[in-house]
């Protein structure tokens, strides 16, 4: 309790001494590419990534310190795809057919960005933790598999790095472009999903972790809707809705 009443004193405190605060709502949505990263398949001469549709989209509250300074929650709903073509030697035809493969995930994100906004321009990057709720994986070459939940890890860390400008706008409402990219920090296979060996189903002389890239082009509608301002007639701040 004592730490929590601590806490709420310095927020209050830190938003008193910031009186030019204000506060956005923001609804954004992109599509873009999702890139497996995973040396082994990188070092294979028989795999080759496809441009693979993924997508994200969601909400945010931004937290604007001042005219520069950002500070965003973003809750995100996101599907990252992986597509392959690659052989695979028949030694009965002594040939080698091509085949395709893909894997995917559905996610929700939760991220905790800091974005440096200037001249209609803005810079962002922070933390997010991804929680996975559903996976997918087909081979044209292998039998029907058993990829689950419990094939990868379900808690990811993400590291978020994006940039972009104003596009058009109002004085309290703005729409923004810009682009946003999304690399795994941690290892998307599990135990469990090593043993069976995916991402590929292939068995590598020596296991490779699975850090999944998205890069999307994406756009943000924002609305400016409270901000902190000090009364005339006394000291105390209070939030005034636009």
């Amino acid at each position: 309790m004592r730490k929590t009443i601590s806490l709420l004193s310095t927020l209050f405190i830190f938003i008193s001494a910031h009186s030019q605060m204000w506060f956005d709502i923001g609804f954004k949505g992109g599509m873009g590419t999702g890139i497996l990263m995973n040396q082994n398949i990188w070092d294979d001469a028989d795999y080759n990534h496809r441009l693979s549709p993924s997508y994200s989209f969601g909400t945010k509250i931004g937290i604007n310190l001042s005219d520069y300074h950002e500070i965003t929650f973003d809750f995100m709903v996101s599907k990252f795809r992986q597509d392959f073509l690659h052989n695979q030697f028949d030694s009965v035809t002594n040939i080698s057919p091509i085949y395709e493969s893909s894997l995917s995930y559905n996610s929700f994100d939760y991220m905790v960005l800091y974005r440096h906004n200037k001249d209609g321009r803005y810079m962002e990057i922070g933390p997010s933790i991804q929680n996975i709720r559903k996976v997918n994986f087909t081979d044209e070459f292998s039998s029907p598999n058993t990829f689950d939940l419990e094939d990868v890890n379900k808690l990811q860390t993400n590291l978020i790095i994006g940039f972009g400008a104003y596009f058009i706008g109002t004085e309290n409402f703005g729409v923004t472009t810009g682009f946003r990219i999304s690399y795994t920090l941690s290892d998307l296979i599990s135990q469990k999903g090593q043993e069976q060996f995916f991402p590929t189903q292939k068995n590598y002389p020596e296991y490779q972790a699975s850090h999944p890239l998205f890069i999307c082009f994406l756009i943000e509608a924002n609305f400016d809707f409270a901000y902190f301002a000090k009364a005339k007639c006394t000291s105390r701040t209070k939030l005034i809705l636009f």
